[in-house]
């Protein structure tokens, strides 16, 4: 059943939810809180009870047995309350605390239950059925059950975001902070000793009071509390007011060594305004700033009000201290200078204002910072108020002197403290699992918010009341004490009100935002015709990933005909107010076609005038209905076939019956006659082909049939077409008979139909290709037919077979209806799709790229009757290239390529017809059949190769082993070469960006894509060619050439003009005219005008000179510019040599681009692979054979052989390639093998422990394409990987050392055995 495959697809889900719960806690699971109030174990309860409600209403609805039932009022009201998150039982889990067995068994049997009410239901039942809900409307069972899958998938990815932020916190950074905390802790036990044995020798008289030992010990104090502050701001996300203040104790500190040496100096003294008292009241305004980040921390738009209670608090400190010590002293007679009492003032009010706000926070805003750390600020800053109202109060100086110890020490310990407030502030261990800073939300939390307006004004009234008490008579005192009271009960009132009135609309908010991103239709919000909100459904429906609408313009979505449509209705309902509805046509981000009914209304988003929109996917509606019109349409013309078929049958008859007659009279015209009886014949056929848009599904004369066969009977009939439009019909015959149940008319019909369609696409001549593929495990034949024409727009294949729909001028659509009415029929389809369009030279016309000698060996062997003996043929190389110690196997999906479509076709036989040679026509028949049966073994793309070991191993007939001999060579050495070369270069070049530009000095088109190829899966990072680009998938890039500087009158409009077409690729050649002088500050120029547009210069481009002088120079001039990030690219002639040595003269070149002698390997221009017989087929099997050279490494290694890669299982490196006979066992068998030089055989060694790797894989099977070709990414991994496996003295630029690759003995035997042989005198 439909229904259960869905919810069995979302047990992924489930099994998902249970891996990021598994390992946590029952504690963990029933405290940890996730975005919605609930723990961990609430949510897995919530799903649980939510799958029971549903199998309960699902479960009576059904047992009901009828399509819309009204039993469901009470299972709907229970789903109602899903909607609210503090909903009253039953859907509100249990806050009891649970196991997370208990729960996952209920979970099971809930889902267990779900499926089991859906089960044995018919599809048909439950695609009539649909249930009410009270949000959103009839829904069937279908997506009942999605309901609950949506609120699974929702919790899941809720739980999983939480456990992978915290948990990558917890693994990076605990044991460095635990390490940090502890040593501060020791160092400030140790300096509060220091201090502590300091005034006791004071007190002893050991140290003279002219040392001045405690402004020394308050600079250390600033100094401790600054690096404790600044380990916080580390640890804690880089909250801001940790660093303000370690910026506020480190000026404490500086101010205290400054008054130490103005002191020293005889430049202050002790009561005298100074320097140092500047940075003293700087302390403040900076501690002033970290309280102000402390309020910014969870709120937003707070300046007005923080420094409105700044003010109010300031000023009320102020008047308490000037009314109550500062103005009582000057009263007394003692003398203050301006800047002195300034100073004392601002302070003290300044300690009353940073404790009053930190209070504030320590009640109400609890998550700004640990509540241990505010504690301590709190502690430290009321300390050293003491120390500064101890100073306020006295008056005379040498009073003063005598209680400067107690001053000393206040500061000192509330110094201290603010330090250790830095310790408890470096997060602990077990918070960071809670990265959001969740916890429950309680009904105190809502009142504590609610009294976070009250403490102020507390606060405020009560200093306001000292304030009254110490200035006014006790009888007017108590009046204002009355009437601030009453004000503040009002003010309470006011503000409780408005709080309450805030978290309501608060919780209605969540509550819609919840409802909104679990709708089952979509909802959208615009704002200047871009979206700024979409839901989770609507990003489903046009298949993006969440949030991935946001930011783009709507019309981006719409078909052009429909953002008038838009635009229209959008205007209408600002116009008017209403909410209009309507229906669009709007793209995927695939780009298929969606049907939509939108309806808009005007909204308000985020304090701003908005539209919102929702959205209902129609498309499936709007298919049937297009079905259905087709229907009728169809109906219409087959009643209309079948009228007219009857009228032209009767006298068609009749002219058949008379053609007979006199057909038994005239045997002189008796050809004549049966011509026209034929023709009467294939009238009488056409006229019943009308009835099969009648009957479209009437297959009375269904036989077993060879398709093949119908389609070489009807080739004849469209022969004559085909050369009045310059066209050649080529056939590839299946590899074998294939009979298909069909009625033989009405295919021959089809494809007539088809093959007319192609022919007549191709305006200028081509070829029209058929080929047939049959699938084994389905039993199915598949027939493609390809022409060369220009193809069909995208947006009409989908309508092609639709009544009277054509992209003809004078065609009605009807023909290639009944094509597809008759495909129909049979049980089968018929698709139309445009293929990638290639050059006349692609793999599927090179059967002819071969040398002659091989056509005439293939003539050979089929004039002796040997054209079907099987030999094997090794391709290999004999020496590396270059003087590198490894090449790097490339063109194998090429060879697969060119393989797969080897063929014969008419042009090929009629240019071998024309050869001097007069081949025999029996001959030329053998080649029409030729396909490449054979089969063929390869190494893989990517991987390190070296000398005398098969790259590829063919086993075929010998009239394909010899044709494809040099098509192979051809692929395999010049990709092989490319990509060793640019492996090279990679090897020098390291990280550095390599660039192919080798296009234009390449040895024509194909070797550029090829090459450029090549480059890519060995390293390369881009090419310039946007032909390999577009094939291959390979990134590309270019900059200009220098004739787009001579182009313009100045180099730097030249510069601007480039940059303004392209402001975010912009790269720029600066060595048209002179580099330094010249291009590089246009450039420089042309950067700063595109950063003034938002823009950054990518790179500039220096294709002469002195590359290593000129890019450090550049590199100096671009850094001095600011421009730190413009990349510099080289080019002229670059090679591995060139690049190893501009690296060793530190040149700042950043990318490089290689073309020359990387496409040409100017170094050594060929690989020289060669194509071998190793074994040859006789009565016996195969028997090896050997070619003997003058030249010892031109002797071949005879028989078939595998190859195997040997790896070192404790070092995990490859110490050699293994190359046994084919039917050796000792690698499968794991013994050991003895490695050994054949040119000198003590050198020696066996391997026991090893990993053998085989490096032939099969490509092909007796003709079939049995190999996955890897995509090209996969390539670069791949050959990435086996770099990894080689030491790096093999791969080194200079004097490589040699791999082995090792022949088995009994291969080393063989080969001995054959020379000796072949070499012994007759």
């Amino acid at each position: 059943m439909k229904e259960h495959m869905n919810m069995e697809n979302t047990l992924k889900v489930r099994e998902e939810l249970w891996q990021n719960v598994s390992d946590l806690s029952d504690e963990q699971l029933n405290t940890v809180v996730v975005p919605g109030k609930w723990t961990i174990m609430q949510v897995l309860d919530h799903l649980y009870l939510m799958e029971r409600a549903i199998t309960k209403g699902l479960s009576a609805a059904i047992a009901s047995g009828e399509d819309h039932p009204t039993e469901l009022k009470p299972f709907l009201l229970t789903l109602d309350r899903t909607r609210r998150i503090d909903a009253p039982a039953p859907l509100v889990p249990s806050a009891v605390r649970q196991s997370l067995s208990s729960v996952h068994a209920k979970l099971d049997q809930s889902r267990a239950a779900l499926l089991q009410a859906v089960e044995g239901i018919s599809d048909e039942v439950l695609e009539r059925r649909s249930y009410p809900h009270p949000v959103f409307g009839l829904m069937d069972v279908k997506q009942w059950l999605s309901f609950v899958g949506v609120h699974e998938q929702r919790h899941m990815e809720q739980i999983k975001e939480l456990r992978e932020i915290g948990g990558a916190l917890l693994t990076r950074e605990h044991i460095d902070m635990r390490q940090s905390k502890r040593f501060a802790m020791w160092a400030g036990f140790v300096l509060i000793v220091l201090y502590l044995i300091k005034l006791q020798l004071t007190a002893s008289g050991y140290i003279p009071s002219r040392i001045r030992g405690s402004e020394w010990f308050l600079g250390l104090a600033g100094l401790y509390a600054t690096a404790t502050l600044l380990i916080s701001y580390r640890h804690s996300d880089r909250a801001r007011y940790w660093l303000y203040y370690a910026c506020g104790t480190f000026c404490y500190a500086i101010a205290e060594f400054v008054w130490l040496g103005l002191l020293h100096f005889n430049l202050a003294h002790r009561g005298q305004f100074s320097a140092a008292h500047v940075l003293w009241m700087l302390q403040f305004v900076l501690y002033l700033a970290a309280l102000f980040n402390q309020y910014k921390q969870n709120k937003r738009k707070l300046t007005l009000r923080f420094m409105t209670e700044i003010l109010f608090f300031g000023v009320i400190a102020f008047a308490q201290y000037w009314f109550t010590s500062l103005l009582p002293l000057i009263q007394g007679g003692h003398t203050f200078s301006m800047g002195l009492a300034g100073f004392f003032l601002f302070c003290s009010s300044m300690n009353i204002v940073l404790l009053s706000g930190l209070v504030i926070l320590c009640l109400y805003e609890r998550n700004s910072m640990p509540r241990s750390a505010i504690a301590l600020l709190i502690a430290g800053f009321f300390i050293r108020s003491m120390g500064n109202t101890v100073i306020m109060l006295l008056g005379d100086r040498s009073f003063i002197s005598q209680w400067y110890g107690l001053t000393d020490l206040t500061w000192f310990v509330g110094l201290m403290l603010i330090g250790f407030a830095g310790v408890a502030g470096i997060p602990k261990e077990e918070t960071l699992l809670t990265h959001y800073r969740l916890r429950k939300c309680t009904l105190f939390d809502h009142r504590l918010s609610i009294s976070r307006e009250f403490v102020p004004l507390l606060l405020g009234a009560l200093l306001l009341m000292i304030e009254f008490y110490t200035m006014l008579p006790a009888f007017l005192a108590s009046l204002l004490f009355a009437a601030v009271g009453l004000l503040l009960i009002r003010l309470f009132l006011a503000i409780y009100e408005g709080q309450s009135a805030n978290l309501k609309l608060r919780d209605s908010n969540a509550n819609y935002r919840t409802w909104a991103e679990n709708s089952l239709v979509g909802l959208f919000v615009v704002r200047s015709s871009v979206i700024v909100y979409a839901n989770r459904h609507l990003e489903c429906i046009f298949g993006y990933e969440p949030g991935g609408m946001i930011g783009h313009p709507v019309e981006e979505w719409l078909e052009a005909e429909d953002i008038k449509k838009y635009t229209d209705q959008l205007e209408k309902q600002l116009g008017s107010g209403g909410s209009p509805r309507f229906d669009i046509i709007a793209r995927r981000l695939d780009r298929s076609v969606l049907y939509l009914e939108v309806q808009l209304t005007t909204t308000i988003y985020e304090g701003e005038a908005a539209q919102s929109g929702v959205v209902l996917d129609i498309t499936e509606r709007k298919l049937s209905e297009q079905w259905l019109i087709r229907s009728e349409k169809l109906s219409v013309i087959g009643q209309l076939a079948a009228g007219v078929a009857h009228e032209i049958r009767n006298p068609l008859t009749a002219l058949k019956g008379f053609t007979q007659l006199l057909q038994q009279g005239a045997d002189s015209n008796r050809k004549y006659f049966e011509i026209m009886l034929a023709e009467l014949e294939r009238i009488n056929y056409i006229v019943g082909e009308f009835m099969v848009l009648s009957k479209p599904h009437n297959r009375q004369q269904l036989q077993a049939h060879d398709i093949h066969h119908i389609l070489t009977g009807i080739i004849p009939i469209l022969d004559s077409q085909a050369i009045m439009h310059n066209v050649s019909i080529e056939i590839r015959p299946p590899r074998e008979e294939h009979l298909v149940h069909c009625d033989e008319n009405q295919i021959k019909q089809v494809l007539i139909n088809l093959l007319k369609n192609a022919i007549e696409a191709m305006t200028s001549g081509g070829y029209v290709r058929v080929r047939y593929d049959y699938d084994e495990l389905k039993r199915e034949m598949t027939m493609h037919i390809e022409d060369e024409g220009p193809g069909i727009p995208q947006e009409m294949l989908a309508r092609l077979g639709e009544p009277f729909f054509t992209t003809k001028d004078k065609g009605t659509g009807l023909g290639l209806m009944v094509c597809f009415k008759i495909i129909q029929a049979h049980g089968g389809t018929l698709e139309v799709a445009n293929r990638e369009r290639r050059s006349h030279l692609e793999d599927n016309e090179l059967t002819l790229h071969t040398d002659k000698y091989q056509i005439n060996m293939m003539y050979a062997h089929w004039v002796h009757g040997t054209l079907h003996d099987k030999e094997v043929f090794e391709l290999y190389f004999r020496k590396l290239p270059f003087g590198n110690g490894y090449a790097v196997c490339a063109g194998l999906e090429r060879v697969v390529h060119y393989l797969n479509q080897l063929h014969f076709g008419e042009a090929e036989l009629h240019y071998l017809r024309e050869q001097e040679e007069q081949y025999d026509e029996g001959f030329l028949t053998e080649l029409r059949s030729l396909r490449f049966t054979g089969n063929l073994h390869a190494v893989a793309e990517g991987t390190l190769v070296f000398p005398n070991e098969p790259l590829i191993r063919v086993e075929a007939r010998t009239f394909e082993a010899h044709l494809i001999e040099t098509a192979l060579l051809n692929f395999v050495n010049y990709q092989t070469l490319i990509a060793t070369k640019a492996s090279r270069i990679k090897q020098v070049a390291h990280d550095d960006i390599l660039l192919e530009f080798g296009t234009r000095r390449a040895q024509e088109a194909d070797a550029a894509i090829w090459g450029a190829r090549a480059s890519y899966l060995a390293g390369f990072h881009a090419t310039s060619n946007l032909r390999a680009g577009m094939r291959f998938g390979i990134p590309t890039k270019g900059t200009h050439a220098h004739a787009w500087i001579q182009g313009h009158d100045s180099e730097e409009e030249a510069f601007r003009l480039f940059a303004e077409a392209l402001p975010d690729q912009a790269s720029l050649l600066v060595d048209t005219y002179d580099t330094l002088k010249s291009g590089v500050p246009h450039a420089i120029q042309t950067a700063k005008w595109l950063e003034g547009r938002g823009k950054r210069l990518q790179s500039i481009r220096i294709d002469s000179g002195d590359l290593a002088y000129t890019s450090k120079q550049a590199r100096a001039m671009l850094d001095a510019a600011g421009f730190t990030d413009v990349k510099i690219i080289a080019s002229n002639d670059l090679d591995e040599n060139l690049i190893l040595n501009l690296k060793a003269q530190n040149a700042k070149i950043d990318i490089w681009g290689i073309g020359t002698q990387l496409i040409t390997a100017a170094d050594q221009p060929s690989l020289g692979g060669v194509y071998k017989l190793v074994a040859r087929e006789t009565k016996e099997g195969y028997e090896p054979v050997i070619k003997i050279s003058g030249n010892p490494e031109k002797v071949s290694n005879p028989g078939v052989k595998a190859l195997y890669r040997i790896i070192d299982e404790a070092t995990d490196k490859a110490v050699a390639d293994y190359m046994p006979l084919w039917d050796e066992d000792d690698v499968e068998q794991q013994r050991p093998l003895r490695l050994f030089d054949p040119a000198h055989p003590y050198r020696n060694r066996t391997v026991n422990h090893y990993r053998a790797i085989p490096l032939l894989q099969p490509i092909f099977q007796n003709g079939e394409f049995v190999y996955e070709l890897p995509s090209l990414s996969a390539i670069r991994a791949y050959h990435e990987e086996q770099l990894g496996w080689f030491w790096p003295e093999f791969l080194r630029k200079l004097n490589p050392e040699l791999y082995r690759v090792n022949l088995s003995q009994a291969a080393w035997d063989l080969k001995m055995e054959l020379i000796h042989r072949y070499q012994a005198p007759n």
